[in-house]
């Protein structure tokens, strides 16, 4: 029916294969009433078929933490185009943790790189990390603040120290916060690719929330 956000939500895959983390979708719903936006949850089957156009219908789409194998593997190569057409006539992506790693043009994963081509997914179509909204690499986790295979979570402070427009009314710089992090990436751009860096971990500091155009 439309509304604000678009929510990514795949937990209609079998128990066990579902990428969107629950307890993540659910915090998202709170912020997102919190913050007085409508929203509508949508499923990889919404991606793949819909003959619906998003642009007429959400202003942003929201990928979840979680597992971003699934979403490679349950979003066809359709879904996959309708997202960057979705981008690239206005809307906004956004991606927090495994959403984040999705958009990646290519990603390292315990010191394993994945990229296009990088298995098969559901529908027998050779895919991988090829959404490619970012021309760059997300790499995770980072065992150092919180061990994958050991505690998984903990907080960990991230800094705040570039002016910007997009987090101009939210705080004046520099400033820093604590956050979950759950296994993350950090951002490492490719070749002339124009990003904003709008925090970075104090652990190393690297880029951790990113902003850039598409299309």
């Amino acid at each position: 029916n439309g509304a604000d956000v678009a929510l990514y939500n795949d937990s209609i895959a079998p128990a066990g294969y579902s990428g969107a983390w629950a307890s993540g979708v659910t915090a998202i719903k709170n912020m997102l009433t919190y913050m007085g936006l409508t929203y509508e949850e949508i499923t990889y089957i919404d991606l793949n078929t819909s003959p619906q156009n998003f642009s007429s219908l959400y202003k942003v789409i929201v990928f979840p933490g979680g597992y971003a194998q699934w979403y490679n593997y349950w979003i066809s190569n359709t879904g996959k185009d309708r997202i960057r057409s979705f981008v690239n006539s206005g809307g906004r992506y956004f991606g927090i943790c495994a959403g984040a790693f999705f958009a990646c043009d290519s990603t390292v994963w315990e010191g394993t790189a994945y990229d296009d081509n990088a298995g098969y997914n559901a529908y027998g179509e050779l895919t991988g990390y090829n959404l490619d909204l970012f021309a760059g690499t997300g790499t995770g986790p980072m065992n150092d603040i919180a061990n994958w295979d050991g505690e998984g979570y903990n907080m960990t402070t991230i800094n705040f120290q570039t002016s910007n427009s997009i987090l101009s009314s939210y705080n004046t710089v520099p400033y820093s916060e604590d956050i979950l992090y759950y296994g993350g990436p950090y951002f490492t751009a490719s070749g002339s690719t124009s990003v904003t860096t709008l925090a970075t971990y104090n652990y190393n500091s690297k880029p951790a929330i990113i902003a850039f155009e598409y299309g």
